[in-house]
């Protein structure tokens, strides 16, 4: 039975579909975003799970709207990998255009962009009624398939980008993307264990000063540097003997890294090849993966590498986007990346958990990158700024930034406290980020909004109103806490609960000043006995009152004592009342 016009049913029985918190904030995020005529794109970092975001928002687009979901897929096997999971996930009929099939017909339409851009698919494209278009790998957009494809659907159709990197290389604008939405970052979800954390191996030989001496002549094409002039410098015997020695001997011969793979990042097809046959004389079973090779050995290999047949994968950047295998325990880069995000999907393959279900006998506790491309002192940061419109990214300190330890020099990520290479303790506490970053919420809250905020510490902001209040906690690693406390009528207070976790400031103050609201227009507005009655009532008409910032004051310091104590995290938080002596002095409005 051939595929080619084949509909294929959703999965039996359907798998059960959960979003992570984060997950479900960015998909309400950008379906209120089409809601307003916005077309958004999404930043969410490689693991992070871009498929099952999809999912929900073909979920939620199917519901709004009658017609199919179109996806837009840069690569066969990611349109034949995902369009049975979303359609499983989900319930729904799927089907496939490109990579051997030609069926529009199910709810949900898995597309490849070559595919989909050929004049006679346009035509389709252009009589479809279109819930909605989802465009993966959207840091893609701006090439002449994708122009032809968004210039064919219909005017009204939603469309939506996702990708981890959301910016080209050669800075062409991400049309027809007008808003962007970032969800956590890389240091976020390793926190919370979403992604395996990561260390850098750096050699220190002489070569390594060769390559970096190198990598500052090569030439740049299209924003990236030249793969042939990387290859001159890189494939050489010298250093494909030393990165042979190096990986055996901090991660191929190790015991704990028993059943982990390694995939190398090669420049051109003859340097993976070379690569792989110095593995191959040292006893090591290495296999390539290029685009030379037939459709069906490339998936054989990709199979076998993921089942644990053989521990050493090298490609020529083939790899870089949409290989999802966790078995990955290291990374070699020997592919100098003039622009960041091409640096940032490389490490990305490696930061995906293994859990025990999938890889049984697998302890992947975290990922050794292997830089020879003097990548790291390049870059100096996972972070990458997304840019839509073609400027170029503001750089911006964040916790992706790397530092060095001072004792052996190897590069470490920056929440990193003892270095695994010599074992030096760094001393003191080290902010996660800049400290202006609170500003955000300075600026979204104290600026924007009706009700009186104060900072009761670092990224700390409380409303309060008639015994209740609502705190909103940065815990400076892309999530904001939000807590709301209540005064008993004895002045007691109840223990601080919990109302939410999200990751953007805006939503966490608009949800702090919905509880307050609520919970103030519920009680009767009482008088505090140290205020004298005419004083109180004058004050109750203006926004701010000296009774509301004592409250503040008096309840962030309940509510942060409770909650230091009752959750994990947030043992640091402590209330800075030396800044308030101004605000709650008498007379203060």
């Amino acid at each position: 039975m051939t595929q080619r016009g084949r509909d294929e049913d959703a999965c039996a029985p359907p798998r059960s579909f959960a979003l992570r918190p984060y997950q479900r904030q960015i998909v309400e995020q950008a379906f209120n975003a089409v809601r307003a005529g916005r077309r958004p794109g999404i930043v969410l970092p490689t693991g992070g799970g871009k498929t099952a975001v999809m999912a929900g928002l073909t979920q939620r687009l199917l519901e709004s709207a009658r017609g199919q979901v179109l996806i837009l897929q840069d690569r066969g096997a990611l349109a034949a990998q995902n369009g049975p999971k979303i359609g499983g996930w989900l319930g729904v009929t799927h089907s496939q255009v490109g990579g051997g099939c030609d069926s529009w017909e199910g709810r949900v339409v898995m597309a490849m962009r070559q595919s989909a851009a050929k004049p006679i698919r346009l035509d389709v494209v252009a009589d479809r009624a279109w819930a909605g278009v989802l465009i993966d790998e959207a840091h893609r957009l701006g090439s002449d398939e994708y122009a032809a494809i968004i210039e064919s659907l219909p005017r009204e159709a939603p469309v939506i980008g996702l990708s981890a990197t959301l910016a080209r290389a050669d800075g062409r604008p991400l049309a027809p993307l007008d808003h962007v939405i970032e969800g956590p970052s890389i240091e976020s979800l390793i926190r919370n264990g979403y992604l395996t954390p990561y260390r850098f191996l750096v050699p220190k030989d002489a070569i390594q000063g060769r390559i970096r001496r190198g990598v500052a002549q090569l030439k740049t094409v299209a924003g990236e540097y030249s793969a042939a002039e990387a290859a001159q410098l890189l494939n050489v015997e010298a250093i494909n003997r030393s990165v042979v020695r190096q990986t055996r001997k901090k991660f191929l011969n190790r015991r704990e890294r028993k059943g982990q793979g390694l995939v190398a990042f090669c420049a051109t097809i003859q340097h993976a090849e070379d690569l792989a046959d110095a593995y191959r004389r040292a006893g090591v079973d290495a296999r390539v993966y290029h685009s030379r090779m037939r459709a069906a050995e490339r998936d054989a290999t990709l199979a076998a590498f993921d089942a644990g047949e053989f521990p050493v994968l090298a490609n020529p950047l083939a790899l870089s986007e949409g290989f999802d295998c966790a078995r990955v325990g290291a990374v070699v880069v020997l592919r100098p990346c003039a622009h960041r995000a091409t640096f940032v999907q490389i490490v990305g393959r490696g930061l995906r958990v293994a859990s025990p279900a999938d890889y049984p006998g697998i302890d992947k506790r975290d990922c050794l990158i292997f830089d020879y491309a003097a990548a790291v002192t390049r870059h100096r940061s996972l972070d990458c700024p997304p840019s839509i419109d073609g400027a170029a990214a503001e750089t911006r300190e964040s916790a992706e930034a790397l530092k060095d330890c001072p004792k052996c020099g190897a590069v470490l990520r920056r929440a990193e406290r003892t270095c695994a290479e010599c074992g030096y303790a760094f001393p003191g506490r080290e902010p996660e980020v800049d400290p202006e970053r609170a500003d955000e919420l300075v600026q979204l809250v104290l600026a924007g909004s009706e009700r009186s905020w104060f900072r009761v510490g670092r990224g700390i902001y409380v409303t309060h109103e008639n015994g209740a209040g609502a705190l909103v906690c940065d815990l400076l690693d892309g999530t904001y806490l939000v807590f709301g406390h209540i005064a008993r009528g004895s002045g007691a207070r109840r223990a601080p609960r919990p109302l939410a976790r999200v990751i953007s400031a805006r939503e966490g103050a608009a949800i702090a000043e919905r509880f307050v609201t609520l919970e103030a227009a519920r009680r009767p507005p009482r008088r505090p006995a140290s205020l004298p009655r005419r004083w109180w009532l004058r004050a109750r008409g203006l926004r701010t009152s000296r009774r509301d910032a004592v409250e503040a004051v008096l309840g962030a310091r309940a509510a942060l004592g409770a909650l230091a104590r009752r959750h994990r995290g947030l043992a640091e938080l402590r209330v800075d009342l030396e800044r308030f002596e101004a605000i709650a002095a008498p007379g203060a409005a």
